[in-house]
């Protein structure tokens, strides 16, 4: 996970200094409330986060990497992401339905990694996010149950995990996103409302509807 961070923070940073002639330099930054391992990170990018541990046996770390202008953030990990246990006939016979918490565990029903990915932006980001694109990371899956299935095996059991992405968008403020229809995403144009929205978009017999705070707009193609 480390050093898909690494990577992701050397992307970043080359996108950032495009346009620069200087080449982009890196710094060693290292875990400070353990010391329990280190990256490299752009000079001059803000780095917080670390190892928290809310019990002896619940250890969460989560990092937040913030470029100079603060245009690109990217983080990993939650502190607020909380151990999670579902729903059986014991724990609901004792009382503990989903959404109990119990010791610092959270009852919750299974979720896949997109299904996660989904969810998450309007439990953490924004208030509805519009998704845009989502789906499984074979490659990622396939290594986490690479390292997962060595422990289950310890533990005589078997366990299945899957890794998801959401790509989102949290802009209310009456923006509109024109996106390439493409596996690669591509932002085409940006047109601007000037109002607040949060509606979904309807079309009807080639008119394109929005619904803002103030006014019913309508868009179609001009006819000569």
């Amino acid at each position: 996970m480390l050093g898909a961070l690494s990577m992701l923070l050397y992307s970043g940073a080359q996108a950032a200094a495009r346009d620069s002639a200087e080449a982009v330099a890196f710094k060693t930054w290292t875990e400070p409330n353990e010391r329990a391992y280190s990256i490299a990170v752009p000079q001059g990018w803000k780095v917080s986060g670390g190892i928290v541990r809310r019990t002896p046996v619940d250890m969460r770390s989560a990092l937040n990497v913030t470029s100079p202008d603060g245009v690109i953030q990217i983080f990993i990990g939650d502190y607020d992401l909380m151990p999670r246990r579902e729903p059986d006939p014991l724990t609901q016979a004792a009382g503990m339905r989903e959404g109990y918490v119990y010791n610092e565990t959270l009852m919750a029903r299974y979720l896949t990694g997109v299904q996660f990915a989904q969810r998450y932006p309007a439990w953490k980001l924004c208030r509805q996010p519009q998704i845009v694109q989502s789906g499984v990371l074979r490659r990622e899956t396939e290594a986490v149950n690479a390292e997962v299935a060595r422990f289950a095996r310890g533990m005589g059991s078997a366990t299945v995990a899957t890794v998801g992405e959401a790509i989102f968008r949290c802009a209310q403020g009456g923006d509109g996103f024109v996106l390439q229809a493409s596996p690669k995403f591509e932002v085409l144009a940006t047109n601007s409302l000037g109002e607040a929205t949060i509606a979904s978009m309807a079309v009807s017999d080639g008119d394109l509807f929005v619904r803002t705070h103030k006014a019913l707009w309508c868009f179609r193609e001009s006819r000569k």
